[in-house]
């Protein structure tokens, strides 16, 4: 059973063999010999690959970019377009009061967090309908945090962003991406609205 993008993807094949056939015959001879367009059609329909899975950002994560730097959140948007394991974000624009809950617990070190000013996110992999923070988890954890890792890394150097990951900074913190030196450029607290 053909899916219907596999119609319309064979179409669009078709109509380029077509163009070669009318306009170079020799160049199509060469490549597809004596096979009809028929036939070309019907190995191209079969041989289409599957789409790759598309995710989303899901309410919660799109509430907790709000505040979050634009360019931030602007690779987080690409970022759930390109990756091959669903991740949500966890934490975007954080209270005093929600930093030091953080650190009496032993889950942030800090008290200055770039949280606060809407200048970090935390991005954890959503996996079998729950996050998953660490890698003893679940097998497929340290591969999505490794994707979500190589996809964010290549939208910052692809958009040249100024944004780095704990991991890459602290040697810890893998969910964690700042724009580190933008805490005098940028604060959301000091907006008015």
């Amino acid at each position: 059973m053909t899916r219907p993008h596999d119609e319309v993807e064979a179409n669009f094949f078709i109509d380029r063999i077509n163009e070669m056939y009318k306009h170079d015959p020799k160049t199509y001879e060469k490549y597809f010999g004596d096979k009809t367009i028929v036939e070309i059609k019907d190995q191209a329909i079969v041989n289409t690959p599957k789409p790759k899975k598309k995710f989303k950002l899901g309410k919660k994560s799109k509430r907790e970019l709000i505040g979050v730097h634009p360019y931030l959140s602007f690779a987080v948007y690409k970022a759930i377009e390109r990756v091959e394991y669903d991740f949500g974000v966890f934490d975007g624009l954080r209270t005093k009061k929600e930093q030091e809950k953080l650190v009496d617990r032993g889950w942030s070190k800090t008290k200055d967090s770039y949280h606060l000013y809407g200048l970090a996110v935390d991005l954890v992999p959503y996996l079998d309908g729950q996050y998953r923070w660490t890698i003893q988890q679940h097998e497929d954890t340290k591969k999505a945090f490794e994707n979500i890792h190589t996809v964010m890394k290549s939208i910052i150097e692809e958009y040249d962003l100024p944004i780095e990951n704990g991991w890459d900074l602290w040697h810890w913190d893998k969910p964690h991406w700042q724009m580190t030196g933008w805490k005098n450029k940028y604060d959301y607290r000091k907006f008015k609205y």
